[in-house]
């Protein structure tokens, strides 16, 4: 979008706080925060940023740190504007270190596959907080061998089994739904 002529690009995805860059002389902005979701208690769920734009000048940009509570978004005093704005400003260094965003999405990967596997587990809140909190993971490490952990990979890597998943779900909520 840069190179067609965009001064600033906003993005949103994740959900979370991410970084900016200066690319051909515009702003590029990665992620904002998290204005919707309350369920978790991540710092990445609840922390976001504003991005004010001066409409005469769209590469002078300033952030506007903010958190989510209670089903609210609000501002923060100057000591969390300050951490947020700090994270934010050694995300956007860090990024341009080479493996910077590889190793800090394998270590998300890693610290999310439990939550993945809790999931597609089907348990609820509770029995996910007694195995995480009082049983240390050991539902999860009984229920999850390597044998199906490589059988849930295949699924997932193989082209012709994921497409099958993902169109018989599609199909089964059809029928739900309809």
């Amino acid at each position: 979008m840069v190179e067609k002529g965009a001064d600033l690009v906003i993005t949103q995805y994740s959900h979370c706080v991410g970084c900016q860059e200066q690319y051909k002389g515009s702003t590029i902005v990665y992620g904002q925060g998290n204005f919707i979701f309350d369920h978790s208690e991540s710092e990445f769920w609840k922390t976001s940023i504003l991005v004010k734009v001066n409409l005469e000048n769209p590469t002078s940009i300033d952030y506007v740190p903010v958190v989510k509570e209670a089903e609210k978004v609000r501002l923060v005093n100057r000591s969390k504007a300050n951490e947020i704005l700090y994270k934010f400003q050694k995300r956007s260094e860090g990024k341009l270190v080479l493996g910077f965003v590889q190793r800090n999405y394998q270590d998300f990967a890693r610290e999310s596959l439990d939550r993945y596997l809790r999931q597609f587990a089907g348990w609820g809140r509770w029995i996910s907080v007694l195995d995480r909190k009082v049983l240390r993971g050991r539902l999860l490490k009984n229920k999850y061998n390597g044998k199906k952990l490589f059988t849930i990979l295949n699924y997932i890597e193989c082209e012709a089994h994921r497409e099958s998943v993902v169109q018989g779900v599609i199909e089964h909520l059809g029928r739900q739904v309809g």
